[in-house]
């Protein structure tokens, strides 16, 4: 399949929270690009990072949590020990 749009992937350490929060905050909700966050954290920690992302970004936030269509104008998380294929 090829993507008709950006694909931006972005990854941090539980350190990098504030600073995807201040990322995200920046985006535009019409900016055309898909946005993919993997939070290195350990497989037992509840994240809370797509509800806080959700708060300051004005895409759709959405954790991946099984198979979906990647789409632009939305920002996927990858929960702890997960994997987006």
């Amino acid at each position: 399949m090829i993507l008709q749009f950006l694909l931006v992937c972005l990854g941090a350490s539980a350190g990098g929270v504030q600073a995807l929060k201040d990322f995200f905050g920046h985006v535009p909700a019409n900016s055309g690009i898909a946005y993919v966050v993997i939070l290195h954290l350990s497989p037992d920690y509840d994240s809370q990072l797509t509800a806080e992302l959700q708060a300051v970004c004005a895409l759709a936030v959405s954790k991946a949590t099984e198979k979906v269509q990647v789409e632009p104008d939305y920002a996927y998380m990858v929960p702890p020990n997960g994997s987006l294929k």
